[in-house]
């Protein structure tokens, strides 16, 4: 009894992150502006997910310069830091 409590909270709380992720795509499905798209992503996976830094990272087709968005309370000082060179590594 104590195992199949322990895995319906897992598989609630599974459902719940599910739900959290389809809300994020929701909201950015219709966007065609990439950097948008990176930076509301970002902001929204903080937020529902109680986050301090949340990143996403979108390839271009220019590999050195991808799309950086960054989301939580600890976005700002994490981009004072940040230099995207830093990030980008020609291996992948």
């Amino acid at each position: 009894m104590i195992e199949y409590g322990r895995l319906r909270e897992e598989a609630e709380a599974r459902a719940r992150n599910l739900g959290l992720i389809h809300e994020v795509v929701q909201q950015v499905i219709g966007l065609s502006d990439k950097k948008e798209v990176a930076q509301i992503a970002a902001d929204l996976l903080a937020r529902y997910f109680a986050y301090e830094l949340a990143t996403v990272m979108l390839a271009t087709d220019d590999l050195d310069h991808p799309i950086l968005g960054l989301g939580g309370s600890q976005a700002e000082l994490v981009q004072s830091q940040l230099r995207i060179e830093d990030l980008v590594h020609p291996g992948g």
